[in-house]
């Protein structure tokens, strides 16, 4: 008779890291307490600085309202982005403004500058350690709130800041894989 080597409960321990590091479905609360919506996970990808893994993401949308790209959908997204490594705050924040600033006219920038830096404040305030995690959800309608490890961080109404942060994952100039983030979209 065939005997397992390894015990099937341990098996069933590692399917979730198999199947990815983010769970199928998020659930997110509207703005103003309206009611709680499902959101479900289009892919996974990861973003790297030369051969170092520094954090991977997964997007999430519902099923119903998605439009032909995710910054033209009106539906509610969210990311959540795990860190693989402790980072500087100030580093964050740096390179986040740097390539924001790079991704956008010189119209634009002026545009959301402000709102660009109180999204980024916070990051500035300390450091990032494996596995912290960071959700950003994008109402589409009005607004990003973003939050580090479940503390809200930031809410920022700009629809063009929204759009342009948005642009940074699933825009075609992508600094990740946007066809893996997005490819149950």
């Amino acid at each position: 008779m065939f005997r397992h080597r390894y015990p099937i409960s341990l098996l069933l321990c590692l399917l979730p890291a198999l199947a990815g590091a983010f769970p199928s479905t998020i659930e997110i609360r509207g703005l103003e307490n309206e009611k709680v919506r499902t959101l479900y996970k289009t892919g996974e990808t990861e973003r790297r600085f030369l051969f170092f893994k520094v954090y991977q993401m997964a997007h999430y949308a519902p099923f119903e309202g998605r439009g032909d790209t995710p910054l033209k959908s009106p539906c509610p997204k969210a990311v959540q982005i795990e860190f693989a490594r402790t980072l500087d705050g100030k580093k964050i924040r740096d390179q986040f403004l740097k390539t924001l600033r790079e991704s956008v006219d010189a119209e634009t920038w002026q545009s959301i500058e402000t709102s660009a830096e109180a999204y980024a404040k916070p990051f500035a305030q300390g450091k990032t350690r494996k596995g912290d995690r960071f959700q950003v959800v994008w109402h589409p309608a009005t607004s990003i709130r973003s939050t580090f490890n479940g503390e809200t961080m930031a809410e920022i109404e700009n629809t063009t800041f929204a759009r342009a942060l948005w642009a940074i994952w699933t825009g075609p100039d992508a600094v990740v894989d946007r066809e893996a983030l997005l490819q149950d979209w």
